[in-house]
């Protein structure tokens, strides 16, 4: 059975090599989402692009992310994050980032 403990985490840094605005662009076309839609994830605050994964998902994403020049984190998730109490987890993250910030479903 898989454990879904991983989140992908973006803080708004960019891989070497790479502009911002380069890294804006491919971001918008990998998701399919307009530019101007996507601001919130570089503003530097801490975003949870996808949650719920494996690690394997998880790792994978964060290859295709970093193709197009954004430096993702895969987190862990523990296991007083899981259960019952999830869902104020979930309400913790809404409120200290922003917004869960779910970018890909």
């Amino acid at each position: 059975m898989a454990v879904n403990n991983y989140m992908l985490v973006y803080k708004g840094k960019i891989l070497d090599g790479y502009t911002i605005e380069d890294v804006k662009k491919n971001m918008a076309e990998l998701v399919g989402k307009e530019l101007w839609k996507l601001e919130f994830l570089f503003t530097g605050k801490k975003c949870v692009i996808k949650s719920n994964m494996g690690l394997r998902e998880a790792m994978q994403y964060q290859g295709i992310l970093a193709l197009s020049g954004a430096l993702t984190e895969v987190v862990y998730r523990s296991k007083e994050h899981q259960g019952p109490h999830q869902k104020t987890y979930q309400k913790a993250q809404e409120h200290s980032y922003g917004s869960q910030c779910h970018v890909m479903h």
